[in-house]
């Protein structure tokens, strides 16, 4: 295990795959800790949001919110608390099922992609996260369709509640062009995501701990987990800018403008607002990512010391 490294030891790959039940056992773990973080920040994901889908294809456009402060005071004041809270449901379901994915998939991916008594390679860990992510989106991109439909809802008059959104998306925009629509672009953001975020963080306190001295314990596991989520920000909040605005579209009602190649529409954005365009709502993207991670990954390690098991 991990506790009987010394410096200058290697993580090496295990002789066996874990059984089925034991990757989804962890991979619930790694949901229930994302929860935490989800709820945590909430108000930030309801702000990037927000920032993503204002002024979309427009150089000029008035802004709503100016930046993460008077956002918040502006929807504080138009919607209440509940309205930093919106989509907070399909959030939690979202965590316990494609959170739960990405986490279960991204061991036995990392096993099969790595040789018998020799170290795991970083290219091996983040081609693992590259499959854990895409595996886990292709299956649950719904949750994300709801979820954004729902925090973009300034008026609160789209849908009354998620069951509602669920039975709205399905009925006027089908399942492909509706509940699935984008899920070419969140495959991709979910792989960058899950490679960014995992790899960075499996790599990284394994170096410290391997290399450095350092103990598997909470302070390493915190800050490993600072450094994953800095990195899970800047790879994926030019997919995330994409994916927003192609999913949010239509909601009320709007002629599509963007196209459903992602790539196209990413053409679209840079020619209109520039490179900028690309990290709207960073900075609250990058709070709640960091936050959301720290918090995951450091429950996560938790519980999967409270129940006998390795860390990741």
């Amino acid at each position: 295990t991990i506790e009987a490294m010394k410096p200058g030891e290697v993580q090496k790959k295990p002789r066996r795959m874990d059984s089925f039940h034991i990757v989804f056992f962890k991979g619930m773990l790694g949901g229930i800790g994302n929860c935490f973080g989800a709820f945590a920040t909430s108000p930030l994901d309801v702000l990037k949001i927000r920032f993503q889908t204002q002024g979309a294809l427009e150089k000029n456009a008035v802004k709503t919110y100016h930046n993460t402060f008077h956002g918040a005071g502006v929807i504080l004041r138009q919607e209440g608390i509940r309205g930093l809270y919106k989509g907070i449901t399909i959030s939690l379901v979202r965590e316990l099922t494609y959170t739960s994915a990405r986490f279960a998939f991204y061991e036995p991916a990392r096993h099969l992609l790595s040789e018998d008594g020799k170290p795991m390679t970083l290219p091996a860990k983040i081609t693992a996260g590259l499959i854990s992510g895409a595996t886990a989106a292709a299956i649950f991109t719904p949750t994300d369709v709801l979820k954004i439909r729902l925090q973009a809802d300034v008026t609160g008059t789209r849908y009354t509640g998620l069951m509602n959104a669920l039975q709205t998306i399905y009925k006027m925009e089908g399942l492909r062009n509706g509940l699935y629509k984008g899920v070419g672009i969140t495959i991709l953001r979910s792989a960058l995501l899950t490679s960014a975020q995992l790899a960075s963080y499996d790599h990284s306190k394994h170096t410290l701990i391997t290399q450095y001295g350092a103990k598997d314990q909470f302070l390493t596991h915190f800050c490993c987990s600072m450094f994953a989520g800095f990195m899970t920000s800047l790879v994926s909040n030019p997919v995330d800018v994409v994916r927003t605005r192609v999913m949010n579209e239509r909601a009320s009602g709007t002629t599509a403008v963007y196209s459903t190649n992602p790539f196209v529409t990413l053409i679209q954005i840079l020619r209109s607002e520039g490179i900028l365009g690309l990290y709207k709502g960073f900075v609250p993207s990058y709070i709640r990512l960091g936050g959301c991670t720290v918090i995951g990954l450091v429950i996560f390690e938790q519980l999967r010391m409270l129940s006998g098991l390795d860390t990741l």
